[in-house]
């Protein structure tokens, strides 16, 4: 088989797309960066984790800011764009991620800094 320039380039997206895919859940837009220290998801996503210490963008779910929410359930996201399900075992509530550059909407407490079971340090509205 003779080497062709082109489809070496076209293995090579294939794999990067593949990589980065598996590397961020294959539902990410915005990669793995650390959305537990600085918030930077995109609309329809928000932050959340496989195994509650690293935290990175999956597709939104549809609870709302103040409903109740599984705290153990992990993926898929319970609670909307920006919101994160906090609470022990099962009991939870869905409330907004915050840090210098997203502080909290009017209404919906001051931001502070807690630790999860897991020993994740997040910023949330309290």
């Amino acid at each position: 088989m003779r080497y062709h320039p082109a489809m070496s380039l076209r293995a090579f997206f294939v794999l990067t797309t593949l990589l980065v895919s598996n590397a961020c859940g294959g539902d990410s837009s915005s990669g793995a960066a650390s959305c537990a220290t600085h918030y930077d998801c995109p609309a329809g996503e928000s932050c959340g984790t496989l195994d509650g210490t690293t935290y990175a963008c999956h597709v939104s779910g549809t609870s709302k800011a103040g409903d109740s929410c599984n705290a153990n359930q992990g993926l898929p996201l319970q609670c909307s764009d920006r919101l994160f399900c906090l609470g022990i075992n099962d009991v939870g509530t869905c409330r907004f991620w915050c840090d210098a550059s997203n502080p909290c909407p009017a209404g919906n407490g001051t931001c502070t800094s807690v630790q999860t079971t897991r020993g994740a340090t997040l910023g949330v509205c309290f």
